[in-house]
């Protein structure tokens, strides 16, 4: 049953009613679980993500560094610091 495969039929031979009842529950189970599994790893990546953020120290930290790249190929670009937002 773990794999998803076992026999309805020889199940609703012996009890037709509890074979739903049991067949319900086990779905039911099963998909509470993978959904609390998602929103565990998605709270972890969220948690950490924005940890990270808070220790950025500049909103702008990637345009600054593709700015820095592209003026180390060009002499008339100001310098990252000279730059206003």
């Amino acid at each position: 049953m773990i794999m998803g495969r076992f026999d309805i039929y020889n199940m609703q031979a012996v009890n037709q009613w509890l074979t739903q009842v049991f067949l319900f529950l086990f779905v039911v189970s099963v998909t509470f679980i993978v959904v609390n599994m998602l929103l565990s790893i998605l709270n972890d990546t969220f948690t950490a993500v924005r940890n990270d953020k808070k220790k950025q120290q500049n909103d702008y930290e990637i345009v600054d560094f593709m700015i820095s790249r592209y003026c180390l190929k060009r002499s008339d670009c100001l310098p990252v610091s000279d730059q206003v937002y």
